[in-house]
């Protein structure tokens, strides 16, 4: 009698029924956008590839300019508005990706990849400060 009165109560309205139950899944957070300070951390290899591209740049203009007899100073002081404006364009232009959630170091295009991307960028860079260098003690263009 005292099981009888022990699974009545326990079945009576006061217990919770199976059916009553329904398995929800709360939606995880997107993870914490990361700020200027931690995209720009040199282990993200942003900075590097931002330089890379500048330097890029900056190499295939000033040998245009360096064909028409400008130095770098010269080339400088006529092009600052153009410098400036392609800079931050290409800054823009590589916090998008990021900011999307793109990993650049995936990316490949055919023979366009990231790794040559940061190869050709490292051989601007070293161009480019070869270059200031030997302007900056023969005082004239290079080419």
């Amino acid at each position: 009698a005292r099981r009888v009165a022990a699974r009545a109560a326990a079945s009576g309205p006061s217990a919770p029924k199976i059916d009553s139950y329904k398995i929800t899944q709360t939606p995880i957070p997107p993870p914490p956008v990361p700020g200027f300070t931690e995209r720009m951390a040199f282990k993200t290899g942003l900075p590097e590839r931002i330089n890379g591209r500048l330097a890029m740049l900056g190499m295939l203009a000033g040998f245009h300019a360096e064909l028409n007899g400008m130095g770098l100073a010269e080339q400088m002081a006529v092009a600052t508005p153009f410098v400036l404006s392609a800079s931050v364009i290409t800054v823009w232009g590589s916090f998008a990706p990021v900011e999307e959630g793109s990993m650049p170091e995936k990316a490949a295009a055919g023979p366009f990849t990231a790794e040559a991307e940061l190869l050709n960028g490292r051989a601007a860079m070293g161009g480019f400060a070869v270059l200031m260098l030997i302007e900056t003690f023969s005082g004239k263009a290079f080419f």
